[in-house]
């Protein structure tokens, strides 16, 4: 056995304050026989003497006084594993990486960029685009911090937090000929309607689920992309669109009240369990949690 613990650096210690193993033995609550043993061990493991006895006790070698000031810095930086780390975002020099998906990054990361740099301007942000192949493996390595996004494409073997409640809304572009028509109670069925592609920055299939609920059809004839596409499809052509409510409220657009409600879903941000205490982590959770209580999410 070549080695020695945390235990018997103790003892060493004590030795070299007390001078006497029976005192030792009493402020640790073993035996005196167990602090001999302590004591053969230091001394195998060291390969010379430690202390040479006296009538009045223990006297510590100069090397066991040697080894005082290193072996207390051990057990120093020992204790300090038990300690939260410090973490200053107002001074310290750091980089994120947060991937998120199209609706965080037009609804949420800009009011959280002002945020974070107010509390850290020396903080560095990456955003990358919401993978639901890569998000865990990004976080794994360590590539990415935090990831956003809709909770249905996010792995729930992550840490998650639903940090807001979201919910679509059916919008058309300003000066539409559109509420004229069903104010003349013509059918959504009949009202031309965007939708768009299946990614990770929707939930297509509600709107369906909405449209069947209500049995009527979804008369689509255009799929776009994605939601900044949107403003530029209305300039050119009238039709309804589905889409999350604070992207309703941030573009030019009239909503229009439903005859239904649709089914509202999360927003959701997850981490990996590796980081769950890392400081730098937990102050950006409580940072995107404070932008996202104070954002207005209302379609208008």
């Amino acid at each position: 056995m070549d080695f020695i613990d945390i235990k018997h650096m103790r003892v060493f210690l004590l030795l070299v304050k007390e001078l006497n193993a029976s005192r030792v033995a009493s402020k640790l609550d073993i035996s005196q026989q167990a602090v001999s043993a302590y004591l053969k061990r230091l001394r195998t493991y060291f390969g010379t003497e430690l202390f040479v006895r006296r009538s009045a006790g223990l006297e510590p070698t100069d090397y066991a006084l040697s080894l005082v000031p290193k072996i207390e810095k051990i057990l120093d930086e020992v204790s300090q594993l038990r300690s939260p780390q410090v973490f200053n975002p107002n001074i310290q020099d750091f980089s994120i990486c947060i991937m998120a998906n199209e609706y965080a990054q037009l609804t949420i990361i800009p009011s959280l960029l002002k945020t974070l740099h107010m509390q850290a301007p020396r903080a560095s942000v990456e955003i990358k685009d919401f993978s639901s192949r890569h998000h865990v493996e990004s976080l794994n390595s360590g590539d990415v911090d935090l990831v956003l996004g809709f909770s249905n494409h996010i792995d729930p073997g992550l840490i998650r937090k639903n940090i807001r409640r979201e919910e679509y809304c059916c919008v058309v572009r300003h000066g539409s000929a559109i509420p004229g028509k069903l104010e003349m109670k013509m059918s959504f069925s009949d009202i031309p309607a965007v939708k768009f592609a299946p990614s990770a920055g929707n939930i297509e299939n509600l709107v369906d689920d909405f449209f069947n609920k209500a049995g009527m059809k979804n008369n689509v004839i255009a799929t776009l992309p994605c939601y900044t596409t949107l403003g530029a499809f209305f300039t050119a052509n009238d039709a309804i669109a589905f889409i999350p409510s604070a992207i309703g409220a941030q573009g030019n657009y009239c909503k229009l009240e439903m005859p239904e409600k649709m089914v509202p879903f999360d927003v959701t941000v997850a981490w990996h369990r590796k980081s769950n205490d890392n400081p730098l982590r937990v102050w950006l959770t409580k940072i995107l949690e404070m932008t996202t209580i104070s954002g207005d999410t209302n379609c208008v």
